[in-house]
């Protein structure tokens, strides 16, 4: 049974306004070592300040799919956007016979990477037992546009105060810990010693430049709103059910 062409993409940066070959944005396999005869690409914005694709300098439509022979790859060419930003493109091989899956590729408009991210932190009071998201407390940005790639994350105390969590895996205190932004959403805090304020140092990456660095406190409550059960007594005829 014949095989479909395999697309591979990895995320892609590219300069406002400026002009990349298409063929650099992806790589194709045919597993039957079948010749590749036409390619399809859908441009996934309608945004008019995203990029677009030309054909020998010719913009096509935003929003569009283009099938184009084999032959025309050389001539098709994607221009970036012109305001910071990012946009899925869509891509799919045919050999002939079978067409491939359709892979989206994340491209990124950027400035030159001449300026360090941010990072901005939002403490809180919580209760003891209780835990948080760290993503919901820290929002990092970068000037020119360059994604963020990696945290770097220390909790500052030891002993019984509360501890960082990824996953299932409790992190040990007072170690700095370098979290890949893929896996920065199953990062928490959990609250354990009551009345004490833990502090959190955070970092940010863009590939280039780590951000200064931002502290993030967190206060742990004793957790007086436990609920109560009360037991009374009643007496009730045999067989009879209560509740």
């Amino acid at each position: 049974m014949p095989s479909a062409p395999v697309v591979s993409v990895t995320a892609k940066y590219i300069l406002l306004n400026d002009l990349v070959s298409v063929s650099d944005l992806f790589t194709v396999s045919d597993p039957d070592g079948d010749t590749i005869t036409k390619y399809r690409f859908t441009d996934l914005s309608t945004d008019s300040r995203s990029g677009y694709f030309q054909m020998s300098g010719s913009r096509r439509l935003q929003g569009s799919l283009n099938e184009i022979a084999s032959g025309q790859l050389s001539d098709f060419e994607f221009v970036g956007g012109s305001s910071i930003g990012s946009e899925l493109i869509r891509i799919q091989a045919y050999d002939g016979a079978l067409w491939s899956n359709a892979v989206e590729l994340m491209v990124f408009f950027v400035r030159p990477n001449t300026t360090k991210p941010s990072v901005s932190t939002t403490s809180l009071t919580m209760v003891e037992s209780d835990y948080v998201y760290l993503d919901t407390l820290v929002t990092a940005t970068d000037p020119d546009g360059w994604p963020i790639l990696t945290y770097s994350i220390r909790d500052t105390s030891a002993g019984t105060s509360g501890y960082l969590q990824l996953g299932n895996a409790v992190l040990s205190q007072n170690v700095t810990h370098y979290i890949s932004q893929a896996k920065f959403d199953e990062l928490r805090y959990v609250a354990v010693k009551p009345n004490e304020v833990e502090r959190l140092s955070v970092f940010a990456y863009d590939g280039v430049k780590w951000s200064d660095y931002s502290f993030l406190d967190i206060t742990t409550r004793v957790n007086l709103g436990r609920p109560t059960t009360n037991f009374g007594t009643k007496t009730v005829g045999v067989g009879r059910l209560t509740s």
